[in-house]
């Protein structure tokens, strides 16, 4: 079985011995590529097969399911662009060609291409669909969530804002090279909290936190911890109050030391900046709100300011404290996250400081009966889809049965 990509020719994998030079004898997987004549071994990442090695049994069933799989991949793809009078086989040689001018080695041209074709035209063509690149951007949150959460991309941050930052180059490339057709966007990146998280979860060997909500019996024994007389936890105390009554991001809690309690209103908290940077001598960096603030040349003009009403019964002269109080000691967002999961474990609990914001909205829909377009914009989501995937069942049952009168 023989694979013929316009010039490229691709020989399926096959099981090999190599010889090192201590005279150890190991089974590798490698295959035959040739290019413009010019032929090239390719092996198979050893990682990927390591715990097999010995089993020539199971190694020889592991190339059998690898090249399934990956000639029917690269068949579907390449069908696809064929058919496709926009992206075309030709026109990603020709990015290639591109990268090998502003690239140093092979190796990394060879790298990038990968992660393009793995990584951004297969998830953007097969999964969702799109074939023109421009309609891409609409979609910018799926293909996020795709770079978290799908098996088959790499858990290592450094690995998704490197897929990310080519997948930019390539919309660059597209809009020079077809000026009037694509216009001139950029993906925004993944947003640093979730690959903080991510890499820890892949350094732990966990599996990820789902989002929930927490019970008020769970949220009592927060709060006391964080007024508890040793003082142990006070300095995150602002914070998660903050996040906690106004479902707040982090990031935007904390971004309201830039404006103060000018930002406290009797009706109202009105949340315009978020921390964007903290270097070790307090400097702080702060930047416009992600959602719905920073406006984007892709999308409609957006808000740079949030107002969120003090739903949850919260009197606004403790918002007003809560915020001087956090001023003197002001931290990054992954302090804050840090010094959430010690409290956590000192609870014996597994909530994740995001779930705080999960619990306000909740408790805004459900508990105090607003309307949900309103909780949407106090919570600055785009869309209702989006609110809805932070509400819970924050019910509770009686476990009392009801018995049946006896009937004379």
């Amino acid at each position: 079985m023989k694979k013929q990509l316009r010039d490229i020719t691709i020989n399926p994998w096959k099981l090999g011995f190599e010889t090192s030079r201590h005279g150890k004898i190991t089974l590798v997987i490698k295959r035959w590529i040739v290019r413009n004549g010019k032929g090239t071994n390719q092996r198979h990442p050893a990682e990927n097969y390591i715990h097999i090695r010995d089993n020539r049994v199971a190694l020889e069933s592991y190339v059998r399911r690898l090249n399934a799989e990956e000639f029917k991949d690269l068949e579907s793809i390449e069908a696809i662009l064929d058919r496709n009078a926009f992206l075309s086989p030709a026109t990603i040689e020709k990015f290639e060609d591109h990268l090998r001018t502003h690239l140093t080695t092979e190796r990394r041209v060879k790298h990038e291409m990968s992660h393009l074709r793995k990584y951004v035209l297969s998830p953007f063509i097969t999964k969702f669909k799109l074939l023109n690149p421009k309609d891409w951007i609409s979609v910018e949150d799926r293909w996020y969530r795709y770079l978290l959460e799908d098996q088959e991309v790499p858990k290592a941050a450094f690995t998704k804002k490197q897929v990310v930052q080519v997948a930019n180059k390539f919309m660059r490339w597209l809009h020079k090279d077809r000026r009037g057709e694509v216009p001139l966007v950029a993906f925004e990146g993944l947003p640093e909290g979730k690959l903080e998280r991510n890499e820890r979860y892949r350094m732990d060997g966990t599996d990820f936190h789902e989002r929930t909500f927490i019970p008020d019996p769970d949220w009592k024994k927060i709060k006391a911890l964080i007024n508890s007389p040793s003082g142990e936890f006070t300095d995150i105390k602002p914070w998660v109050m903050l996040c906690y009554h106004y479902g707040l991001r982090r990031a935007e809690s904390l971004g309201l030391a830039y404006e103060g309690t000018d930002c406290v209103y009797k009706d109202r908290l009105e949340v315009r900046r978020q921390l964007k940077t903290l270097s070790r001598n307090k400097k702080a960096g702060f930047d416009l709100l992600k959602t719905p603030g920073r406006s984007s040349p892709r999308t409609r003009r957006l808000s740079e300011k949030r107002n969120i009403p003090h739903w949850l019964g919260v009197d606004y002269n403790d918002t007003c404290d809560w915020i001087e109080s956090g001023e003197k000691n002001l931290m990054s967002p992954s302090t804050l996250s840090d010094r959430w999961r010690e409290l956590m474990n000192r609870l014996g609990m597994d909530y994740d400081i995001h779930d705080l914001r999960h619990t306000w909205i909740t408790k805004a829909a459900r508990t105090y009966q607003n309307k949900l377009i309103d909780v949407r914009d106090a919570a600055g989501h785009k869309s209702i889809t989006t609110t809805e995937r932070y509400l819970h069942d924050d019910r509770t049952f009686s476990n009392d049965r009801v018995r049946p009168r006896k009937v004379s």
